[in-house]
């Protein structure tokens, strides 16, 4: 899988300017730019802009990882930059919104909690952007058996409400607006991240983008605050012009499209990219919401919506390079590559047991197997032996058109 590249399409109006902008002197990727931008612009509007999925709400609050080497992929450059123009637009925002340390649910929720008594009235702004430069952080404390972060975060990105039975220290939020910007290298991601979160929810709650270097700069850039101040001056007046929370629709050429990709955004793909991907048209929403409410539109067009797909795929681009068609589970993982190994041909249970040294149980296999069936990356037959008829494994969705019969 080549590496993702970013569809002039998600440059879309004020986003594209300022990246026009900032690009010449930077050594940052684009895509690092674009996407923190989105999620920290999404965080600025708050819940006074929503889209309706049914009867749920999504705000264009946004969950976002940068995938890259180390420093080599100037993921805290491109924050950087972010920063800097965040602070133009709204300083106090930028100084009091703008946290980091994650460790617990409890935690985040004390952050924007509610009314505790009368002596602790609770948190007015309850809009927050975390920023987590070592998210191996986050994924590690995940697995500590108790910690109710996964939960909390699940929790805010579904409805931005949450709470913690605990007898002494009972907390709890209501409409807390929360982002997510985590940075983590590409190792650290695959070692980290289990196939719970990737199956559970969590992993697909987050846009996860790869990262890399886009130039080199000796010198440094030269981005002057002339250069931005107008750009700043365009959003803090697109966001001081939101009043009342309002739902956002799409307009006719918009609407058109999106029943025409709706299906295969909701269907999505198999094996871990697609389980990676499983919200796209979720994700869709909320960023089509932000693209709007930034060009100042108080619908939805094709031009938003379009932009909102250029970033899809840049993220589904991402999970295919991080994860190819790996399920994430090691033994579905190992059957599959000897299918492809024996493609057209296919494989027996016998041959598949006996290429894995004959040390699986039979459950295990079976359930391996039909792991691959249910995410499409593997089918069976059952074809004709001299003997009783055998189940035939290919990989690949369909049996091969030519095949060969089972002694």
């Amino acid at each position: 899988m080549d590496w993702p590249t970013l569809m002039p399409s998600a440059r879309q109006g004020w986003f594209g300017d300022v990246l026009a902008a900032i690009e010449p002197h930077t050594e940052a990727d684009a895509a690092a730019i674009l996407f923190q931008l989105l999620a920290s612009v999404g965080n600025m509007i708050g819940r006074k802009a929503y889209c309706l999925a049914e009867s749920d709400r999504h705000y264009g609050n946004l969950y976002l990882v940068l995938v890259g080497d180390s420093a080599k992929g100037r993921k805290g450059t491109s924050w950087g930059n972010v920063r800097r123009l965040l602070g133009m637009v709204d300083d106090a925002w930028a100084a009091d919104n703008i946290v980091s340390g994650l460790s617990s649910g409890e935690g985040l929720i004390w952050e924007v909690r509610d009314y505790v008594d009368e002596d602790d009235t609770g948190i007015h702004d309850k809009r927050r952007v975390v920023i987590e430069p070592e998210f191996a952080k986050v994924l590690r404390l995940n697995h500590r058996q108790g910690n109710t972060l996964p939960d909390v975060l699940r929790d805010f990105w579904d409805k931005g409400d949450a709470r913690v039975m605990n007898k002494n220290t009972p907390v709890r939020t209501t409409d807390a607006h929360i982002s997510v910007v985590g940075h983590i290298t590409t190792m650290e991601l695959r070692k980290l991240l289990t196939h719970v979160e990737i199956v559970n929810g969590f992993a697909n709650r987050f846009l996860w983008c790869c990262v890399r270097r886009s130039k080199y700069l000796p010198d440094g850039g030269r981005l002057t605050d002339r250069a931005l101040i107008p750009l700043a001056a365009e959003l803090e007046d697109r966001i001081r012009r939101l009043d009342e929370p309002k739902l956002v629709k799409r307009d006719a050429e918009a609407s058109e499209l999106w029943n025409t990709i709706y299906a295969k955004l909701s269907d999505g793909c198999p094996g871990t990219a697609g389980a990676i991907t499983g919200r796209a048209e979720a994700q869709a929403l909320r960023l089509t919401l932000i693209y709007s409410q930034v060009d100042g539109s108080d619908v939805i067009r094709l031009e938003h919506l379009n932009a909102a797909l250029a970033c899809l795929e840049y993220v589904a681009d991402t999970a295919r390079y991080t994860w190819g068609t790996s399920l994430g589970d090691p033994l579905a993982d190992d059957i599959l590559v000897h299918l492809k190994e024996r493609t057209p041909a296919g494989m027996t249970k016998t041959q598949i047991f006996d290429a894995l040294g004959r040390n699986k149980r039979a459950a295990e296999v079976n359930r391996a197997l039909q792991l691959l069936k249910e995410s499409k990356l593997a089918c069976c037959e059952s074809a004709p032996t001299k003997g009783r008829p055998a189940e035939v494994w290919y990989a690949g969705r369909t049996v091969p058109a030519s095949t060969t019969v089972m002694d």
